[in-house]
């Protein structure tokens, strides 16, 4: 982990921030092409570890939580170093299908998007403290239910209620956890970005 990055975002950044609202048209495109998205949470722990933020090897799972990729690396070629580990930053492509989606949550947060994926949250469920490696900057955007994001800044906690269609910018720099409030499954957008407001 990058820990100076860590204490420079924990002393530049707001904990979370409020930046839009995601229009109805991109929500409903994003929420059509959700059950043709195959599950990709194998990616996220491989990132986790690999940034040394392990949420689990790959033999355990999250109870009631997963991860399905919008944006994907480049596939490989026969050029390319074999050492060489994708990062958020490699995760810039998408089927057409996404492409206006995408545009609009560019236009809110004022980046580029990367690795912009789906994330499920069974009923009840908790996907307990944790922080995400510094480097880059995330947002999440809930399309259905809603949750409680809880964030830890030394030894007081602040939580708001995420509902539909908000943007919010979150400071993954501290740790934080997700609660799903509600009786159904919560799907939400997860992204990275380079947060300049």
């Amino acid at each position: 982990m990058d820990k100076r990055k860590l204490a420079e975002n924990r002393a530049r950044l707001p904990l979370y921030k409020n930046m839009g609202e995601l229009d109805q048209v991109s929500a409903m495109q994003f929420l059509d092409q959700f059950p043709h998205t195959p599950s990709s949470i194998a990616n996220a722990v491989n990132l986790r570890n690999h940034h040394g933020q392990a949420w689990a090897d790959e033999s355990q799972e999250l109870p009631g939580y997963d991860q399905f990729d919008i944006q994907y690396p480049q596939a490989y070629s026969q050029y390319d170093d074999p050492d060489y580990f994708f990062t958020e930053r490699d995760y810039i492509y998408a089927k057409p299908e996404f492409k206006e989606g995408i545009s609009a949550i560019e236009q809110i947060i004022g980046s580029q998007c990367y690795r912009l994926r789906y994330s499920t949250l069974e009923p009840g469920a908790v996907l307990d403290w944790h922080m995400d490696q510094p480097t880059i900057d995330r947002f999440i955007i809930v399309l259905s239910g809603k949750q409680r994001f809880e964030i830890k800044q030394r030894k007081n906690t602040f939580n708001v209620t995420q509902e539909p269609l908000a943007v919010w910018f979150i400071n993954a720099s501290w740790e934080h956890r997700v609660i799903n409030m509600n009786n159904d499954k919560r799907l939400a957008l997860l992204g990275c970005f380079e947060y300049n407001k």
